[in-house]
Parts: C-alpha cells; sequence; structure tokens
C-alpha cells in the first residue's frame, strides 16, 4: 500500500501488448497504481492514489478524463463502444480501398497494376516486412489532378504508353527503409532535372519516369526543407524526411508547381521521342530514327 502523496515521479511497467498496467514510485519501489482492461480497452480496474492521475493507460495513448476517449495521433477511440469516433484520415485522403469503390474496379484509373490494387495489405506496396512506412500516410495519388489528394498518378502525361511516375516507390527504389532508398526522394531539383535530360536524351522510358518522380518529389520534400541524412539534428525530423510531419505530401500549390514542371519535361521527352509504327510495343525511340505511330504524341 502505497502511503505518501502521489504527486510524485513514477516509473510505468507494461504487458505484452504495449499497455500500462503497473506505476510503481520511484522512491520507494511501492506500486502506486494498477490498470486492467477488457478486450476492447475498456477499463476492468484502476486502483491506487497515482491511478486516476495518470492519462497514458491502454495502448500508451492519453485517456481523457471527462470523455475516457483515447486520443490517438490522428483520432479519438471509444473503449466503450469498441470502434473510432471517426473514419481513417488516410483512407478519406483517396485510400486503395476507397479508391476501389469509386473507381469499380478498374485499377488503371488510379495508377495501379491489377496485382498490386487487390492486395489486402496496401501500405509500403504489399511489403510489410522488409519496409516499413513510420506514419503510414505515404500515398501516390489518385485524388484527381489539383487537390490536396493528389500525387504522382494525377501528374500530366500521355495517352499512348503511359509512364508510371510511381513505379519508384516500389522496390528497391521505394521511400521505405531497410529494403528501399529513401534518399533518391529528398534530392535537390537540378540533380533529378540532369537524370531527366540523359533519359530524354536516349528515349529511355523506365528512366524518364523514375527520374520524373524525383523531380516531382522536390516540391515536397526538398524544397521544404526535407532531407534524408538520419539523426541530423539541424535539419527538420533529424534528417528523417518528413516522417514527423506527415501532412507535408498533402499540398495542393505544390503539386501544381511540379505539375508544370512536368509539363515542360513531357513536351521536352515528346519532341525527342515517340512509340514506333512497327517493333515492340511501346518501345519509345527518336524520332528523327523511326517512323512514329500515327497515335503517338
Amino acid at each position: 500500500t502505497h502511503h505518501g502523496s502521489p504527486v510524485a515521479t513514477h516509473f510505468s511497467a507494461y504487458d505484452g501488448n504495449g499497455n500500462v498496467v503497473v506505476l510503481v514510485s520511484a522512491s520507494d519501489g511501492s506500486p502506486t497504481a494498477h490498470y486492467e482492461y477488457g478486450p476492447f480497452g475498456e477499463p476492468l480496474r484502476i486502483t491506487g492514489p497515482a491511478a486516476a492521475l495518470n492519462p497514458f493507460r491502454f495502448s500508451t495513448k492519453r485517456t481523457d478524463p471527462t470523455t475516457d476517449l483515447l486520443l490517438y495521433e490522428y483520432r479519438a477511440y471509444s473503449p466503450t463502444l469498441g470502434r473510432w469516433l471517426s473514419r481513417d484520415p488516410i483512407g478519406e485522403r483517396g485510400g486503395d480501398r476507397m479508391r476501389q469503390k469509386r473507381t469499380l474496379l478498374r485499377p488503371h484509373r488510379v495508377g495501379l497494376s491489377k496485382a498490386a490494387f487487390l492486395q489486402p495489405y496496401g501500405f509500403c506496396h504489399n511489403d510489410g516486412v522488409g519496409m516499413f512506412d513510420v506514419l503510414g500516410l505515404f500515398r501516390d495519388g489518385g485524388g484527381g489532378p489539383g487537390t490536396d489528394n493528389s500525387g504522382h498518378a494525377d501528374f500530366a502525361n500521355v495517352t499512348l504508353c503511359p509512364f508510371d511516375y510511381t513505379l519508384e516507390d516500389r522496390g528497391g527504389t521505394a521511400p521505405y527503409p531497410p529494403g528501399g532508398d529513401p534518399e533518391r526522394h529528398f534530392r535537390d531539383l537540378p540533380v533529378s532535372a540532369e537524370d531527366v535530360r540523359v533519359a530524354i536524351e536516349r528515349c529511355d522510358a523506365d528512366a524518364f519516369q523514375r527520374a520524373m518522380h524525383r523531380g516531382q518529389d522536390y516540391f515536397v520534400h526538398f524544397r521544404k526543407g526535407y532531407r534524408w541524412d538520419p539523426w541530423n539534428s539541424s535539419l527538420p525530423c533529424w534528417g528523417f524526411g518528413h516522417f514527423c510531419e506527415p501532412e507535408a505530401d498533402f499540398d495542393a500549390a505544390a503539386w501544381q508547381d511540379a505539375e508544370a514542371w512536368t509539363r515542360t519535361q513531357l513536351e521536352a521527352w515528346l519532341r525527342n521521342c515517340c512509340v514506333p509504327r512497327c517493333g515492340r510495343w511501346c518501345a519509345w525511340a527518336k524520332r528523327a530514327t523511326t517512323f512514329c505511330h500515327p497515335r503517338s504524341p
């Protein structure tokens, strides 16, 4: 039994799910609070002199003492009801599940392959083992041009053999460690612009769409001061990109600037390259050395 004042220093003890179950006095090691929870986080036991003073309990999230709601980072949860009180914010910003309903299972409309579109694990491009997304809010677009929901899939493109501006977000070039390469997504514009120029000169469609992605990223990443230089305390988010500011990508004005840049580069590509009339389909070639397909722009 604790006999001292509860207003003191206490240590937390957790169960296997990360819930606070005991507070221990730092002065004498005696327990000052006990917590037990039901399957939905509802409190079954709150005892001890310091129990009510500690707001961090189930899931280590703050409990509002007036409403008993758990205040997660993006929405409130009611353990009494066993449900969230609002929808998932990333879903409302154009998540894959909502896009499926809106596009009637036409994945090409949102820049996704059919296989990727139907995967139940949409985060980290269906690689939850090899990658991680710190706040779960990365996205490639599909919300339509010129809105806060716009992303890479919404930029200007060609109708015949369109580019996949989202390809750079997958595999070994993805922005998620440890399997990806986050630095590629936080580069200055001249670096990516030079990569685009070389791709145009060679009519290398894969190099072009990947370099375009990196250039588009500049407007919401590098231009805002975000870098990938981990543990650099002089940078925003300690050099870990913009993980501490997940709303950085949702920027309609920055998207418009990136769209203008995209159109300029796309025009340069089309001046030099076209889809050939004969040969392998979608194998772009230089206009000066091939007969262009009549539908090629």
